[in-house]
């Protein structure tokens, strides 16, 4: 999906995993790709590794924690997108199809 392409686009998106989410990722995410590179720390999680991270629901505090990741990779998105735009041009071209 567009998420995915996205993601992808900017090079992937930092997230610091904790070890339950990854050990929930590692045994319920694997339909498309795998995800058994990730270990608890910070990771740069490419699209579909995201929007799985995105949409743990039964990791931690249920939905709560749920929004919180969802804000946090939005979050992480914009400040590639920040980096892109202000800073370095070399995957502007790639992004603009997609605006």
């Amino acid at each position: 999906g567009i998420f995915e392409q996205i993601v992808n686009v900017l090079g992937g998106v930092k997230v610091e995993l904790t070890e339950e989410e990854v050990n929930f990722m590692k045994v319920n995410y694997y339909l498309h790709e795998p995800v058994l590179d990730l270990e608890p720390g910070e990771n740069v999680l490419d699209g579909y590794t995201a929007l799985c991270y995105a949409r743990l629901r039964k990791v931690g505090n249920g939905d709560w924690d749920r929004t919180a990741r969802q804000r946090h990779i939005i979050s992480a998105l914009l400040n590639s997108l920040r980096r892109i735009l202000f800073g370095s041009t070399s995957c502007s071209r790639k992004f603009s199809p997609m605006l």
